[in-house]
């Protein structure tokens, strides 16, 4: 079974889109932290984005069906990162859970890359997602960060990711 996820901050399908879409009608509640704000999505499959005010962190959430799999523990990286595996530096990965429901997630770079190049111009980027399975729907959340910046955010993510909730019952998208 493949999956793709638009976890390469949100960039693995390159169609503009206009604003995000709420986050309630796909899905999941998410609060914002102080200084984030919703978005709009250059990057197709994306149901919300937030960025924080002044600086390069960004938080995109996609959703998508989950093809009949229950456990996102079940899914290979390798699937949900297809075709762009091969480019992914996987530095950590992991399980957990998320509003109860199990989970996993990874920290990664993109390699070096005219890819690497089009989605993050000069800058380095580090990368969190993660990945879970609810309603029928595999919701990825990706924050990502200028590598320097990266840790100085990152709990404001982990606050958000930590307190989403998401709809039980299949969605009709």
């Amino acid at each position: 079974m493949r999956l793709m996820i638009a976890a390469v901050g949100a960039a693995l399908l390159f169609l503009p889109m206009g604003p995000a879409a709420a986050a309630a009608s796909s899905g999941f509640e998410i609060e914002t932290q102080e200084g984030w704000g919703e978005a709009m999505s250059p990057y197709q499959g994306v149901s919300a984005s937030y960025v924080l005010d002044g600086s390069n962190a960004r938080l995109d959430v996609s959703s998508q069906d989950a093809a009949g799999e229950t456990d996102a523990g079940n899914l290979s990286w390798q699937d949900l990162f297809h075709p762009h595996f091969d480019l992914i530096d996987i530095q950590m990965d992991a399980r957990t859970s998320l509003d109860g429901i199990p989970a996993k997630y990874c920290l990664y770079k993109i390699k070096k890359s005219n890819f690497k190049k089009e989605l993050e111009g000069k800058a380095d980027r580090l990368y969190l997602n993660y990945v879970v399975i609810s309603g029928g729907l595999l919701y990825s959340m990706t924050f990502s960060d200028d590598e320097a910046a990266f840790a100085g955010h990152q709990q404001d993510f982990m606050r958000m990711v930590r307190g989403m909730r998401f709809a039980r019952a299949p969605q009709n998208l």
